[in-house]
């Protein structure tokens, strides 16, 4: 300030204060440049943000509306697998699979605002423990009880299949698959309605037509080529079980398939949401 006032006539006294005007409205301008180029790029920003907020949205929404009914599913499938009469097939990892997908889908159901449907799937589960509950000496009412829980399933199967507009195809192929896996299940236990799609007598050719369809479009649409080729080959592999005249029953390794082929289904469906 000394240095500024003494290059400075006495006239010019006020020169300083003019200076700092003009360097105020400078900055100022340049704050004002740059804030605008900010509300640009938010701008611009902001509908990526959405697509990307809807996006994962839509992937929640879908998850909420699959995943009980694939839970669901799999209940039944490992239930009929667990207590088949002709396999003796009582391994204790299958009774672990068929009572964590009960206990999955009774804790949603708990949460999900649906009194019918809640009821239902608490009925399934007392069902079942009527089922554990029956002495060996009682298995020739296992049909009986079994019938039970499967009328209920079929109730509860319709609910869940309501909101299903927003399914990815991933998702749809997983249903379809989950499915075929329980009409196999039920056709290799003697004495079993089979009820799901209305026990549809073609349901198994008509859901290989299905599941066969999706995987063009799967195939078309050019994703993890890798992983769907080991998806369509374990499916052609199990598919000569699933239709046609059976030869011999195999229902673990059509369980296992399955679940490998909901596996890659995943693999594909997590490809997906990070690209969007």
């Amino acid at each position: 300030m000394n240095w500024f006032q003494s290059k400075q006539p006495h006239t010019q006294k006020q020169a300083p204060d003019s200076h700092k005007a003009s360097a105020v409205l400078a900055l100022f301008r340049q704050h004002l440049v740059q804030l605008l180029a900010l509300l640009t790029l938010a701008l611009l920003y902001q509908p990526q943000a959405q697509a990307v907020t809807k996006s994962q949205a839509d992937t929640e929404d879908t998850l909420v509306i699959i995943e009980p009914r694939l839970q669901a599913l799999d209940t039944l499938s490992n239930l009929l697998m667990y207590y088949n009469p002709k396999f003796e097939n009582h391994d204790p990892a299958i009774q672990q699979k068929y009572r964590a997908s009960l206990a999955s889908l009774q804790q949603w159901s708990i949460t999900s605002g649906n009194a019918v449907l809640a009821e239902r799937v608490k009925s399934l589960a007392e069902q079942i423990a009527a089922i554990e509950a029956q002495p060996i000496e009682h298995d020739y009412l296992l049909p009986t009880w079994i019938n039970r829980a499967i009328q209920t399933h079929a109730l509860l199967d319709k609910q869940l299949a309501e909101p299903t507009e927003n399914l990815t195809l991933e998702q749809t192929i997983a249903v379809h698959m989950a499915m075929q896996n329980l009409a196999y299940q039920t056709s290799t236990f003697s004495s079993i309605n089979l009820l799901i799609l209305d026990g549809r007598p073609d349901i198994m050719a008509h859901l290989d037509e299905q599941v066969q369809r999706d995987l063009q479009q799967l195939q078309a649409r050019g994703d993890r080529i890798d992983v769907f080729r080991k998806l369509d080959t374990r499916y052609q592999v199990i598919r000569a079980r699933l239709i046609g005249e059976q030869q011999e029953w195999v229902p673990n390794l059509v369980s296992f398939y399955y679940n490998s082929m909901v596996d890659l289904l995943g693999q594909m469906q997590d490809v997906r949401v990070a690209d969007d």
